[in-house]
């Protein structure tokens, strides 16, 4: 007699290790959500891959103070900063394409995460901005927990190290605790 086995894992900890798997075997994750492996193209619609699902949560930095818009402001420009975690609708973060080594836009209160203006220098101001699908609001989420800004190819970066009501910016990727990102939800492995 054969007997089915009760799964007691979170869809999260299931989409994660199919994922994993996927990148184990070879497979290259899109931001798209889509494996492509020797030729072959997974979309995750019932074809063995789960869907990625977008994750909402606070996203911590380095001190313990999370990803914050200033003021709750949603408008064009309005400045992205930490400071101290306190559980407010402006500390609540949607990345949309949650899995590492696939770009996702990163959005509070239907706002963007944007490398302001689209420049590429290190210490360009990173905003708010209407969601537009350009480079400038573009995040690859790396294993190590750094958010890299492919346009740029420069990191998320804290410049005050955890004080609380830093305006945030990009900057030459260089290991340091000051661009590492604990996203909500999204397990670091590095």
């Amino acid at each position: 007699m054969m007997r089915s086995r009760v799964r007691s894992d979170s869809p999260a900890k299931r989409r994660r290790a199919a994922v994993a798997m996927a990148l184990a075997a070879g497979a290259v994750v899109t931001g798209a959500g889509t494996a492509a492996a020797a030729g072959a193209v997974a979309t995750g619609a019932r074809t063995g891959a789960a869907a990625i699902t977008p994750i909402t949560g606070p996203i911590y930095g380095y001190g313990g103070v999370c990803l914050d818009d200033r003021a709750s402001g949603a408008a064009n420009g309005n400045p992205v900063q930490v400071y101290q975690c306190n559980s407010g609708s402006n500390q609540q973060w949607t990345v949309t394409n949650p899995q590492f080594g696939a770009t996702s836009t990163i959005t509070v209160y239907g706002m963007c995460l944007d490398v302001h203006g689209g420049y590429t220098w290190n210490g360009d101001p990173v905003t708010l901005w209407g969601c537009n699908g350009s480079g400038a609001q573009q995040w690859l989420l790396e294993p190590n927990g750094t958010l890299v800004n492919p346009n740029s190819g420069k990191c998320l970066d804290d410049p005050a190290w955890g004080g609380s009501g830093t305006a945030l910016q990009i900057w030459d990727c260089n290991g340091g605790d000051n661009q590492v990102w604990e996203i909500s939800g999204l397990p670091r492995s590095g």
